[in-house]
């Protein structure tokens, strides 16, 4: 398997409206790059738990330790969700990139109501976690892809968006000057007025 390579350790925090296709992403970038990945929603499927939040903030915890990338799923719906995940994030010398996968709203709800989902919801609990929503502020470190394409493209937008910090800190070089004399200007030439059709 490959491994994220960067430069800093990142969080990865997985976000969109119920059916957008977050998990389905998360799992698929953490087996490609061999990165841990944290699920409360299937922390609380183990036995119903009823603190869910207190053992995902334990496991987080213990991965901040590691320094490898960590990717967090179906988390950080609500701004101050996304400001405390940040802030956790850069005191242990993390860098956040909240990868937002959007989807048609009547697509990710009938994806949310099927009975295989991994948390299924009544229409009134996808009506109110869509209302809760929090769209991003242009500021946040945030990306965007679409929860219809394949894994492949979605992966290959956020690997180029985590390379995007990598490329702008190198120093960019002074442009070298050529010792070649440039060729020699042409003027064109006037069109007679005459049109010929061969």
């Amino acid at each position: 398997m490959k491994s994220l390579q960067l430069t800093k350790p990142h969080l990865l925090v997985v976000v969109g409206i119920p059916g957008a296709g977050k998990t389905f992403f998360a799992e698929q970038f953490a087996d490609t790059f061999n990165a841990p990945l944290i699920s409360p929603t299937k922390i609380s499927q183990l036995g119903q738990l009823e603190d869910v939040d207190d053992i995902t903030e334990h496991f987080m915890d213990q991965l901040y330790k590691t320094k490898q990338t960590i990717i967090l799923d179906g988390r950080g719906a609500t701004r101050s969700e996304r400001s405390y995940f940040s802030s956790q994030a850069q005191k242990r010398g993390y860098a956040t990139l909240f990868v937002w996968i959007q989807t048609d709203p009547m697509i990710a709800k009938q994806r949310a109501m099927k009975s295989h989902h991994l948390n299924t919801r009544t229409a009134e609990q996808f009506e109110q976690e869509l209302h809760n929503f929090s769209l991003f502020n242009s500021s946040d470190p945030f990306t965007v892809i679409s929860g219809r394409h394949t894994f492949a493209t979605q992966a290959k937008h956020v690997l180029s968006r985590l390379a995007a910090p990598r490329a702008t800190a190198t120093t960019p070089q002074p442009p070298q000057r050529s010792t070649q004399t440039p060729p020699p200007r042409t003027v064109p030439q006037k069109p007679s007025g005459r049109i010929t059709i061969k």
